[in-house]
Parts: structure tokens; sequence; C-alpha cells
């Protein structure tokens, strides 16, 4: 859905190994993330800006979600992994559709900026495969896929710095832009990819339209 605040796009893809349960992947400790690695998967990965989380709603969700948690340590059974994922998951991607903070992505210029960080990896050796990518007022949805050998970490933080410069060179600010640390998922599935594609093209239509549009 077309939106004067949200860019949507697509980039070359690639072709994806998808997740496989018999090899075990490795895992990256976050600063209050799991982050789970395979290579040559595809992964959906949201990047958020720094104020775009209301403080005292984000303390209550991660209380919620340390006392579900607590109640219900990990292995989940399948009935405990869904009423996560609606409890939780669910509710921070809500959360995060709402335009809170400053929302310097409402300017197209500067979705313009992060977008083209997005593709500028496709040319790259060290670079990623890009796919589906939605840019809203204060986060990002992106399915991408790095290359052999490549950190997402490493891509995430090079977009981030990208778009955090032109942030700063259109308002004149200094400081943190974006949060340390995205939220990101393997795709087990090709079935998968194509939800989340989906997801992407639609999250635009979670926002308000302006007054004068």
């Amino acid at each position: 859905m077309e939106h004067p605040w949200a860019t949507v796009g697509r980039g070359r893809g690639g072709i994806y190994a998808w997740f496989d349960p018999s090899e075990h992947p490795a895992w990256e400790r976050g600063t209050h993330l799991p982050h789970w690695r395979q290579d040559g998967v595809l992964y959906f990965l949201t990047i958020r800006l720094a104020d775009s989380f209301p403080a005292e709603r984000l303390r209550c969700w991660r209380t919620e979600r340390h006392e579900w948690l607590a109640l219900h340590p990990r292995p989940h059974t399948p009935a405990e992994a869904r009423e996560y994922h609606r409890r939780f998951t669910a509710a921070w991607h809500r959360l995060l559709d709402e335009p809170h903070g400053a929302c310097p992505f409402k300017i197209a210029s500067l979705r313009d900026a992060l977008a083209a960080a997005f593709r500028a990896g496709e040319d790259l050796a060290d670079g990623c495969a890009l796919d589906e990518f939605v840019i809203m007022p204060n986060h990002a949805h992106v399915l991408v896929s790095p290359r052999p050998g490549v950190s997402l970490k490493r891509i995430e933080k090079a977009w981030k710095a990208v778009s955090a410069r032109a942030i700063h060179a259109h308002f004149g600010t200094t400081g943190p832009v974006w949060q340390h640390e995205g939220w990101d998922h393997i795709v087990r599935t090709p079935e998968a990819a194509d939800r989340f594609r989906r997801y992407i093209r639609a999250n635009p239509a979670s926002l308000p339209r302006p007054a004068d549009g």
C-alpha cells in the first residue's frame, strides 16, 4: 500500500538456503536478544530508531515477557510458542508500527538514503542478497541474506551508520539515532518468506493518513 510516510521496495534477491534443522545453528549473544545464525539463509530483520518505543510501554512489555518466561521455561511446546508470539512478538510489532518519536523517515529523502544503503550491499562481495523491505517513519523491516561468511550484524551496522549520517546532516543533530540491537528471525521455508513479503507490503496500512493526505 502506498503511503507518503513509508517506502516499500525490493532488491534483486537471490537463491536462498532454507533453515536446516539437522544443522545446529550458531548462537550470537546480543544485548537483550539471542540471535541464531546459519549460513546462506534469509533473515527477516527489524531495526528501529532509538526513540521509536515509549519507555514506559517498553518497560511493561519486558516485565510481562519476563514473568511469562519464568512460568513457561524453554523449550516451549508448540502451543506455548504460539502463545508467546501472539502475546509478545505480535504486540512488539504492533507497537513498532505506531509512529512514536521524531519519525525522520516521514521525509522521503531520508527514506531514499536508507533504501540506497540497503541496495548498496547487493554489489559487494562482502554484502548481501536483498529481498523485499519497507521503511516506516521510525523503523524498517528487511528480508536479507548475507553473503557466505558475512556477518548480519556487520551489514546492519553499516546500514545504520549511513542513515544516521543522513539524518544528522538533515537536522543538524548529533548522538545516537538507532537502537543498538535489531530483531532478526531465520526464515524457515519459501512459504514463510512469502508471508513476510506480504507483511512488508501491508505494513504501511497500519499508519494513519496525514491530515492533508
